[in-house]
C-alpha cells in the first residue's frame, strides 16, 4: 500500500518523514492525528511491513506491525 509522504530536513541533518495513516487519497485528511513523523527506517516499516492501523481512542491509536501490538501516543 503506498502512502503520501513529505521529507523533512532538520539544521542537523537528521531526514524525518511524515506519513499519512489514512491516505489523502483515501479521503484521509491532513488534521494533526492523521500525520505522523517517523525516522527513515521506521517510514520505510510503514510501507513494508504488515500494519494494521485503527481509529484514534481518546489520546493513543493502536497499529499491528508484524502481528506485534504498538502505540502512538499523542500528547
Amino acid at each position: 500500500m503506498r502512502r503520501n509522504i513529505h521529507i523533512l530536513r532538520t539544521k542537523y541533518s537528521v531526514d524525518l518523514m511524515s506519513i499519512y495513516l489514512k491516505p489523502l487519497s483515501d479521503n484521509g485528511s491532513q488534521d494533526e492525528y492523521n500525520v505522523v513523523i517517523l525516522c527513515p527506517n521506521h517510514h520505510r516499516m510503514m510501507h513494508y511491513a504488515d500494519v494494521k492501523i485503527f481509529e484514534r481512542e481518546e489520546s493513543k491509536r493502536k497499529l499491528i506491525v508484524n502481528n506485534i501490538e504498538k502505540y502512538i501516543i499523542y500528547k
